[in-house]
């Protein structure tokens, strides 16, 4: 019974140094244009889509093809190759809201967000309604051009390394370039090649525990003699 204690007390001060690991995964998904809710007709592997003249019930559906991960949130900008047809409003799915930017060359910027996200497979987003002259032959079509950007659910900010060592430069607990005298004497009790921090006071309570129980099976062995 004492080994088995003296095994748990070494695993905690491990987890205790250590602490949990964590790691943060991008979804990645494809932006596509379709010709109707069922998606039976898509640009996926193409960034542009063709539209008919359907008067003003002419439309557009946005869906994303999420190959990996969860997205929450994505971004696309729309452009019209032809004057006669032009963006009049944009209606989202449910669990989706969005955020519109008319520029100035005519075509429109969309961000879509998801608050729980979605994963794999193929998710329509979004109904755009297009205005159409209403001097255009019934036969036009217009190409609408489709950007492939791609958005990950948690977008990782750019962060400055703290009590690492990178390419040769020393950096400080306040993430500040320093000499290698100031580096060590700011991060003491810090990994140089991970920046993790070593809680110095846990590890040398947790030793003491391990060397005490130790000892004592040590002791309660002798007396058994």
């Amino acid at each position: 019974m004492r080994k088995k204690g003296l095994l748990l007390s070494v695993l905690l001060v491990v987890a205790m140094v250590f602490g949990p690991i964590q790691a943060n995964a991008a979804g990645k998904g494809e932006i596509f244009g379709a010709k109707d809710k069922a998606m039976t007709i898509t640009s996926l592997n193409n960034n542009e889509f063709v539209i008919d003249n359907e008067g003003s019930a002419t439309k557009l559906y946005l869906g994303i093809a999420v190959e990996s991960g969860t997205v929450t949130e994505y971004t696309t900008t729309l452009k019209f190759n032809n004057s006669n047809f032009t963006y009049r409003a944009t209606t989202t799915e449910s669990g989706w809201t969005k955020t519109e930017t008319k520029n100035e060359d005519g075509s429109v910027t969309l961000t879509f967000k998801n608050a729980n996200g979605i994963s794999t497979g193929k998710h329509l987003v979004a109904t755009v309604s297009l205005r159409v002259d209403s001097a255009a032959p019934s036969t036009d079509k217009c190409t609408i051009t489709l950007s492939t950007d791609e958005t990950p659910d948690t977008p990782v900010p750019a962060t400055t390394p703290k009590c690492k060592v990178e390419d040769g430069i020393y950096y400080d607990a306040d993430g500040e370039e320093v000499t290698k005298e100031e580096y060590e004497k700011s991060c003491s009790a810090t990994n140089p090649e991970t920046g993790a921090f070593l809680p110095v006071a846990v590890i040398g309570l947790g030793l003491a525990v391990v060397v005490g129980l130790f000892f004592a099976t040590k002791n309660n062995k002798m007396y058994q003699v």
